[in-house]
């Protein structure tokens, strides 16, 4: 097969040649740099600028400095090596849409602790030309901007859509983690509105969640435990919070929390094809 139609692709070469230079498929380790893709590979033991969340940066991958964040590099490869094994290929999209929300607050006001609140209020009582609004800052605001949970089921339900909900259960251990307190009456209805609505309920484990796995999988068990004493399966889908990922450690987090899919892998700096990784 004629390696130059496909110069869009970016392969990583057995022989380190530019592709213009590769005549057969033996001068392409395909296998591997599938392999080495969905892996993630390159985050482990790497020596990049970790960003101020300590995070793998998004410059240093691959796919950044080649340019194909919005390729499906992988699915072209596979595509290309049926041709070469078989021919002409049947080759037909069955690509369908998962709607997912990640949970880090659901009410401006209500449920929040003291000084969250107190914040809060400030901030919306300065938003009119920095003028201190004293008559909002003390109302009960009543009105809760944030929770659209309805809304949004609304909506997927409309074009025939089942969202995820991830929920942070790790009950404010970190300042950077959600606001809210899972076990409380207000989300305990809004977790039973979710689920029979037929949408799904994901985690959202905290901050230091790849750092600190025991106080994760106590959170973990803590929420399937409550979920089951609402009627509801226990979660199988996880994004992890800020997108913070340590390579293989969080693997094997998610494993011991027995989750069956994770949402994680992507960049927060750049909207991408995200993976999603089925255990």
């Amino acid at each position: 097969y004629d390696c130059k139609k496909f110069q869009n692709l970016h392969f990583i070469c057995s022989k380190n040649e530019h592709l213009e230079n590769i005549n057969s498929l033996t001068d392409i380790d395909l296998v591997g740099i599938i392999f080495w893709f969905l892996s993630r590979l390159e985050e482990a033991d790497f020596n990049s600028n970790k960003d101020i969340y300590n995070r793998f940066s998004f410059q240093d991958s691959h796919i950044y400095r080649a340019n194909i964040i919005q390729k499906p590099v992988v699915d072209e490869w596979i595509y290309f090596l049926a041709l070469n094994l078989f021919g002409l290929v049947n080759f037909e999209s069955n690509y369908k849409i998962n709607l997912t929300h990640d949970i880090d607050t659901i009410y401006r006001y209500k449920n929040k602790i003291f000084r969250r609140k107190i914040l809060s209020k400030l901030k919306d009582s300065l938003r009119i030309k920095n003028k201190f609004n004293k008559k909002f800052f003390y109302s009960k605001n009543r009105f809760e901007p944030y929770n659209t949970f309805e809304y949004l089921m609304s909506i997927s339900d409309s074009r025939n859509i089942k969202s995820t909900f991830f929920f942070i259960p790790s009950n404010m251990r970190s300042l950077k983690d959600g606001d809210y307190r899972i076990d409380s009456p207000d989300i305990k209805k809004i977790l039973i509105l979710i689920n029979e609505r037929g949408h799904k309920i994901g985690v959202h484990p905290g901050y230091e969640s790849i750092i600190n796995h025991k106080n994760c999988i106590d959170d973990i068990c803590c929420f399937n435990k409550l979920l089951e004493n609402l009627n509801i399966n226990k979660v199988e889908d996880c994004r992890m919070h800020l997108l913070r990922w340590k390579h293989p450690n969080t693997i094997d987090l998610l494993k011991k929390m027995d989750i069956k899919r994770d949402w994680t892998l992507g960049f927060p700096q750049a909207i991408s094809i995200w993976f999603v990784i089925f255990y």
